[in-house]
């Protein structure tokens, strides 16, 4: 009765859970206590794979806020408010396309090739020029998808500040 108790103690010990009881349910139970926690989970193994999950997905959950905001600082509906405070997040100063003059922006956009997409068909690489007489034969309007070398993502006309302006001029 007593060896059933120690023993039960000792595997339940090893199995992080409460020895004390194990005891007194192996001695009283004369071994059967033994058998089901030979058959019960270890809650070490348990806790310690948990905590390996966590912190992976803490990381991991780390990693997208990061490139999150790192997205939110680049995009064009953000800037102004990263603008106002002076930094995006990250620490990383952003300037307002509302801080550029017009020949600013008419200058990177002019001096730019472009991609233009309409209904799943990407055409490009063109000068400003095409994307301009494009623009005014109204093969494209402001909905129209449009990249180039150093954009992020692609953007219809009327979301990238200033575009549909240089377009028309």
């Amino acid at each position: 009765m007593g060896a059933c108790g120690a023993a039960s103690a000792a595997v339940a010990k090893s199995n992080g859970r409460n020895p004390l009881g194990w005891f007194v349910v192996g001695a009283l139970s004369f071994g059967v206590g033994l058998v089901v926690l030979f058959v019960l989970p270890n809650l070490m193994k348990q806790d310690a794979a948990k905590q390996l999950l966590d912190e992976a997905a803490r990381s991991t959950q780390d990693a997208i806020d990061k490139e999150r905001a790192i997205a939110y600082a680049r995009h064009p509906d953000s800037l102004g408010r990263a603008a106002e405070s002076g930094q995006a997040d990250g620490g990383v100063a952003v300037e307002s396309p509302d801080s550029q003059d017009d020949s600013e922006l008419d200058s990177l956009y002019q001096n730019s090739n472009w991609f233009h997409c309409i209904d799943g068909q990407c055409v490009g690489p063109m000068p400003f020029e095409t994307l301009h007489l494009t623009w005014l034969s109204e093969s494209i309007n402001g909905q129209t998808l449009i990249w180039r070398k150093g954009m992020d993502v692609w953007l219809a006309i009327d979301d990238l500040d200033g575009m549909d302006t240089a377009l028309d001029g």
